[in-house]
């Protein structure tokens, strides 16, 4: 379809692989999520101002610290005579005194700033839009299971944006792409922020932002962005502003120091120039090229299996908030039931990939910097949960 010189994608119409708003994400959960097992970033669906949340899966506060005690054992035989005994209480005293961590442990779940860490996001990119002259019609905003793809679209002041988003493992990076059907109508100023432990600096056609987590994790976060016209500036506190485009590409790329202790494909020490290496190539990649390399990569594993159920009928144009409303009244939706299925398992292949580190509580999505839980691994049900899909 055509609408005011501009090219929009029709877009599947599958109830079972589309997830659809009418509307922006207030929080987290309504947020639109895409992965390459490495990084994430969220979507909410901004539109005069828009907020992408940025993750990177190894970014991890904390340090190494041995809080074992190798003595334990010793206590083993006088736990279990006290549960013979019927002596419950006593027992879990010495449970509680012996076979605990010796130091703060996990922090009851809130160890950020002690030695266990948290999982942390790894910040954000705000995307302000000159154009806030109008009210906002014809919002529309999917998360496309089948290709990975998240799409926002709105009109405001007689002209259409559209702003696309996917992780690409291929190119190691994050892509988005921002259009409007009046040539030159785009401009927008792309900020990157972290709430602490974060420097942004700008120069060499791009904005980096640099820092450490607990005592030696080092990160580096690049935003290069390319115009089919119209100007584009960097500086180190107003970030990249764009003026007088039509189509702009942003493409974000990062990683941390972290080599180890679990083993993978991890860029360690040489993180700097790997950021930099797949950042220059990923600009560089005509967006169509990088997205159809990107949606191969992911339907390998995607594609892996198929769920249709009896009596799936198309919502193509229903929002999945409306669909949940509707069975939750009673209402019949197998094709809900397969885009259920088809999430968790779009979950697992954007949050975790081979060479790369598990999905944790988080799959690889946060916000905070204190994670519930700390964003860890949880071997008592959760880590399993996270599995299911597979």
């Amino acid at each position: 379809m055509i609408l005011g010189g501009l090219l929009l994608a029709a877009g599947p119409s599958n109830s079972e692989t589309l997830v659809q708003f009418d509307r922006p994400g207030a929080h987290f959960t309504e947020s639109c999520p895409v992965g390459n097992g490495r990084m994430g970033a969220m979507d909410f669906g901004g539109t005069a101002e828009a907020r992408i949340v940025l993750n990177e899966n190894t970014m991890w506060s904390g340090w190494p610290e041995d809080q074992n005690r190798p003595d334990a054992y010793r206590h083993r035989d006088e736990v279990i005579d006290l549960l013979l005994k019927g002596k419950n209480g006593e027992a879990e005293k010495l449970v509680n005194k012996y076979f605990t961590c010796s130091g703060p442990g996990s922090g009851q779940g809130n160890g950020k700033n002690g030695p266990f860490g948290c999982y942390q996001t790894l910040g954000e990119l705000k995307i302000l839009f000159d154009d806030r002259v109008g009210d906002v019609t014809k919002y529309r905003r999917t998360l496309d299971l089948a290709n990975a793809l998240s799409t926002t679209q709105w009109t405001t002041g007689g002209v259409t944006y559209i702003r696309e988003v996917f992780a690409s493992k291929p190119e190691e990076s994050i892509f988005l792409r921002l259009r409007s059907s009046k040539p030159g109508a785009l401009a927008f100023t792309g900020l990157l922020s972290r709430p602490e432990n974060a420097t942004v600096s700008a120069g060499l056609g791009k904005l980096s932002m640099t820092g450490r987590l607990g005592k030696s994790l080092d990160y580096l976060c690049t935003l290069r962005v390319r115009t089919d016209k119209g100007t584009v500036k960097f500086d180190s506190a107003s970030g990249v502003v764009v003026r007088g485009a039509t189509d702009a590409v942003i493409v974000v790329t990062a990683s941390t120091n972290y080599s180890g202790p679990v083993s993978g494909s991890h860029w360690g020490t040489r993180y700097k120039e790997k950021v930099e290496e797949k950042s220059l190539l990923a600009i560089a990649k005509p967006w169509q090229e990088a997205l159809e390399s990107h949606k191969a990569d992911y339907k390998r594993l995607f594609g892996a299996c198929s769920l249709t159920l009896d009596g799936s009928a198309s919502k193509s144009s229903t929002p999945t908030i409306k669909r949940l409303e509707a069975v939750s009244k009673g209402a019949s939706d197998p094709g809900l039931a397969a885009l259920y299925f088809n999430f968790g398992r779009y979950l697992l292949v954007s949050s975790s990939r081979e060479g790369g580190l598990p999905a944790n509580l988080q799959g690889l999505w946060a916000e905070e910097l204190q994670t519930p839980w700390n964003g860890d691994y949880h071997t008592n049900i959760n880590v399993q949960m996270n599995y299911w899909p597979v």
